[in-house]
């Protein structure tokens, strides 16, 4: 949608992007972890902490 139309965008989560909405999509839980624990430490360096 955005990068249709010139908008950079990223795109970041767990499982094989290759499988991703179709019918052999699969997400291991270690990989819900992973992603979790990243964006939340993004969120906190963005924010701050104290």
């Amino acid at each position: 949608m955005y990068s249709g139309t010139g908008i950079p965008t990223l795109q970041y989560g767990p499982g094989d992007v290759r499988l991703a909405h179709g019918p052999q999509e699969q997400i291991h839980v270690s990989d819900i972890v992973t992603v979790t624990r990243a964006l939340m430490l993004a969120t906190l360096r963005a924010v701050g902490t104290k």
